[in-house]
């Protein structure tokens, strides 16, 4: 278990001009915590102190950001604890708690207290499913603004409301509500020069026979949640259709030996091993990044729960046709854009038991796919259609920090705490 913040959280860091605490993830430029920096960027010079949930070690400062590790080997309820005591050491004028769903039982009644009696908090609500348990989420009304990152995810966590008694935490409660989209980083990623086999000379340089195929990527990292086997079982039943070679690229960051251990498994009782290839766990830069989306025709996302889909995104900007799980959250994003595997049931996990999770059918999936590579003219199309899709102004990160600046803004406008 993790030292206690009062052992090693230094006072003489404090930095009195209206400091932001942020209850979050820090692990990197990529996914989650890419996301994370680009909020951060909105808070302007205002002193940031980021309860890494995630980091083990010594506070320390990175790039002007106080980083408190608060990991506490994954023990909820202690790390909670950790954000109070260094909330009221800090005294800052907000919290923001952008972390996953799944957390919310350990983490909301704590800063239901903070909301009370220290500082607005506002909260971020990555919901990926539909709410069906509304217990853990309940306390959530408290707060001073609840960020969204779609209509359909806001709506769905209203209509849950709607069905509980709790009059007074629902007063004006969706006028407290924002939608905040999450953006593409197109500085990043963007069609290289060259064309596709320079690109995949480039991503794949020692694997020749990636160079003249088509390639079909699934970049997700392998969570329960993404159902990667979902994918392959679906690259298989295209492969069945199919007089072409076509290859299935899985990236795999962070994979553990049981997860590359299972995916092997699978294609082997496939019998498509020779066809699907399994990336490297490490993570790769940006660049590299840039020359792998490039380096693939289509990108397919068969995860069950998937709130936005990043990689998907990313992706699309590069000139990738994607197909993604059928949600009404993914239409919002894409709408024509991208192709859609069906759901085919539903199912809950112990990961985040309030939430129902849509399983892809596979044998859509690979209807999907076999639609792509049958039809030259349609993947051109949908190459084109994701493209101009990532560069609508809603998906731009200058406009999207502006809507985060203009939420602090309305949180700090006024003392607290509110009478």
């Amino acid at each position: 278990m993790g030292a206690r913040v009062s052992h090693q959280f230094n006072e003489s860091i404090l930095d009195l001009k209206q400091p932001i605490v942020v209850v979050s993830s820090w692990g990197g430029s990529v996914s989650f915590s890419g996301v994370l920096r680009h909020v951060l960027s909105a808070l302007g010079k205002r002193p940031i102190y980021i309860m890494a949930l995630d980091q083990r070690g010594e506070v320390r400062v990175e790039g002007g950001v106080t980083i408190i590790p608060t990991f506490c080997d994954g023990y909820e309820t202690r790390r909670a604890v950790l954000v109070l005591e260094a909330v009221c050491r800090i005294k800052p004028a907000a919290v923001l708690f952008f972390y996953d769903l799944f957390a919310a039982q350990y983490h909301y009644p704590i800063l239901v207290e903070i909301q009370r009696r220290l500082a607005p908090v506002v909260i971020y609500l990555p919901i990926d499913g539909t709410l069906v348990n509304a217990q853990p989420l309940q306390a959530a009304a408290n707060f001073e603004r609840l960020v969204f990152y779609t209509e359909a995810a806001q709506r769905r966590f209203l209509k849950l409301c709607d069905s509980l008694d709790m009059p007074e935490q629902n007063t004006a409660l969706e006028q407290r509500c924002r939608v905040i989209a999450h953006g593409v980083d197109r500085a990043s990623f963007f069609p290289t020069e060259g064309g596709k086999l320079i690109a995949k000379q480039m991503a794949f340089p020692n694997q020749p026979q990636l160079h003249q195929a088509p390639i079909i990527l699934n970049a997700n990292q392998p969570w329960e949640r993404k159902r990667l086997d979902l994918t392959v079982e679906g690259f298989s039943r295209f492969l069945a259709k199919s007089d072409r070679e076509v290859y299935l690229y899985l990236h795999l960051p962070g994979a553990r030996s049981e997860d590359i251990e299972a995916l092997e498994q699978q294609t082997q009782a496939l019998g498509i091993q020779q066809y699907v290839v399994l990336g490297g766990t490490g993570r790769r830069s940006i660049e590299d990044l840039n020359w792998l989306y490039n380096a693939c025709e289509v990108g397919i996302n068969t995860a069950m729960g998937e709130g936005w889909g990043l990689v998907s995104c990313e992706h699309a900007a590069t000139g990738a046709a994607q197909i993604v799980t059928d949600d009404e959250q993914l239409r919002e994003i894409w709408g024509s854009a991208a192709l859609y595997a069906k759901i085919t049931s539903t199912e809950q996990n112990w990961f985040c038991p309030h939430v129902e999770y849509q399983v892809v059918d596979p044998i859509s999936a690979g209807q999907s796919l076999h639609a792509l590579f049958s039809d030259q003219k349609l993947l051109q199309k949908h190459s084109t259609a994701a493209t101009a899709r990532m560069e609508k102004s809603r998906f731009d990160w200058e406009y999207i920090e502006q809507q985060w600046a203009t939420l602090f803004d309305e949180v700090l406008e006024y003392d607290f705490p509110r009478t």
